[in-house]
Order: C-alpha cells, then structure tokens, then sequence
C-alpha cells in the first residue's frame, strides 16, 4: 500500500517541517505534496529545502503564485500526486507513530471499502487557547466517530453529528472515488473539508478505522485559518446553503431534510435582517424567511412533514 500525503501551506512555518517529517516517518508513504499557497510568511522557502533534502517531498504551487484556499490546494495536490490511495494533513498539524497500520488493515480486510475513517486529538501550542477550547467543546479532545456505522447510515450519522465527526487528517481514501465523490469545492474557503467527506459518505463505501485513539493531532494555535469570525460565519452560509439546495433535489429522509432546513434558516441572512417596511418590520424574521421559502421552493413543504 503506497500512500501520496497532501498537505496544503499557508501560514505554517512554524509547523510546517514537524508536519511534512511525521508523514515521512509513515512506511506506506511514497510521497508528500506540498502545495503552497501563496503563504504571507517564509514557508515557501523551507517548503523547497525540504524538497532538496528529501526526494519523496514534491512541491506545487498555483500556476498564478495567488492564494486560492486549502480546497483549491488540495485539488492541486491530489493532480499532481501518483499514488492510488491518498491521505491528508493540514500543515500545522502531524500525523502520529503507525499512522497507517489500522488503516493498510482495514483496507486489507475490506476490499470493497473506498475510505476509512479514524480518530484524531488535538495539540495545544498556547495554553490560553487550551482553555478557550475546553470551554466551547465541553473537554472532549478526541475528534472521532464514536463507533462504526454502517455505510448506508453515515451520511445522516456525520451530518447530524450526534456520534461524532471525523477530521479530513483522519480520512484515507482511494484515488477511484474522486470519479463520484468529486474534487474539494473550491469557493468554500472554510468548510470544504466536511463539504468532501459528506460527499464521500452519499457516494461511497466508507469503514471505520480507529476510533478510541488517534492517529494524528491537530494544531491549535493563533494562526489558524478558521479563527476568523467573520469569514466562519460567510462559508458556513455558503455550506449550508449549498446543501439546502441539494436536499431540495434528493430523496433524503424528513428529519435529515428538516435539519437542513433548520440550519439554513438560522444562517440566513434575513434572521439578523428585518426588511426596512413598518408594516413588515413587526413579522418575525423566521415567519417571513419560511414564507419566502414555501413560495419559491413549493415541494419544501411536503419534504419536511
């Protein structure tokens, strides 16, 4: 089993060299892409003498030298890779010790398998960022599934998250699913990740790996792309919009349609908008943001009851 790492660079030198070597220390890894992506730091740089210093380390950048995001990164990097099976990790993040051992099994057991799923912990680089953490996340700092589902429930099962989520550096997958499953999108800036896996789970036969540990660590550090508020909130919209629409076309169950449903209208801009009119002013944002909606898609009303 010949594994190609992706791993997209933007404002991670500092992580950057522990991230690329915890994927070489991998046996099954026969090659690590690098793509960066217009990083405002000095990664570049030390990207090109890992390069220099290793053979298995490739290096890719945007043909315009811009910064595109990790979805477009990670598209370019997934081109430029040869191997058959195709894992991810985030620059400032690092793979563990036997990364792979449970996955080459679980593959090895289950042919027919297209990805395999695992459990992933979380570093803290700063100690106030530990506390902020632990504060929104209820002290649970294993990101994992917390068992195996079967394959035809895990779309509803990640989606719904009441079991958990799995983290893109804890995904493996064949290279033949992109023909289903698709590219990461690469106008969601954030969230492309879940964008990729939910796909994943609607297309292809995915199983469980291991779960109780972890087979890598996520960085938590004052750099990371999504700490930005603002730019969260815009491509949470955009996702769950993009999946609203979607569901509108699909047969998917009442209560996934009505979660969907639910999580769109409070990202929907009209929730912290009232229309400038005095007469409208007094109807509640989410009457009128429902009406606008049972008008324009009429067949919304039948899926959700």
């Amino acid at each position: 089993m010949q594994i190609s790492v992706i791993i997209p660079i933007y404002n991670a030198a500092n992580f950057l060299i522990k991230a690329t070597q915890s994927a070489l220390d991998q046996p099954e890894v026969a090659e690590v892409v690098l793509v960066e992506d217009a990083s405002p730091d000095n990664a570049l740089e030390i990207a090109k003498e890992l390069a220099k210093s290793e053979d298995r380390v490739k290096i890719f950048q945007h043909p315009d030298k811009k910064n595109h995001g990790a979805g477009a990164s990670r598209n370019l990097g997934i081109e430029k890779s040869v191997c058959d099976y195709i894992a991810f990790l985030d620059a400032d993040d690092y793979y563990l010790p036997d990364r792979f051992k449970k996955t080459k099994s679980v593959f090895r057991k289950n042919p027919e398998s297209e990805g395999v799923y695992e459990a992933i912990g979380i570093h803290f680089y700063i100690k106030k960022n530990m506390d902020s953490y632990l504060t929104r996340k209820n002290g649970y700092l294993l990101t994992t599934i917390e068992e195996g589902i079967p394959a035809d429930q895990l779309f509803s099962t990640f989606l719904l998250g009441k079991k958990g989520w799995w983290h893109l550096n804890g995904f493996t997958i064949k290279r033949s699913i992109l023909k289903k499953t698709g590219f990461f999108d690469p106008i969601l800036k954030q969230t492309q990740d879940t964008d990729f896996i939910l796909r994943a789970c609607l297309t292809e036969r995915l199983s469980a790996g291991q779960l109780d540990t972890p087979v890598a660590m996520r960085g938590v550090h004052n750099e990371n792309r999504i700490s930005n508020d603002v730019l969260r909130e815009k491509y949470q919209r955009l996702f769950y919009s993009k999946w609203f629409k979607k569901m509108l076309s699909e047969n998917w169950g009442k209560k996934i349609n009505r979660f969907l449903l639910r999580i769109y209208m409070t990202t929907h801009p009209l929730i912290v908008t009232r229309i400038p009119s005095h007469g409208l002013a007094r109807i509640p944002a989410k009457i009128l943001l429902a009406i606008f909606l049972l008008l324009r898609y009429p067949r919304l009303l039948t899926k959700i009851i």
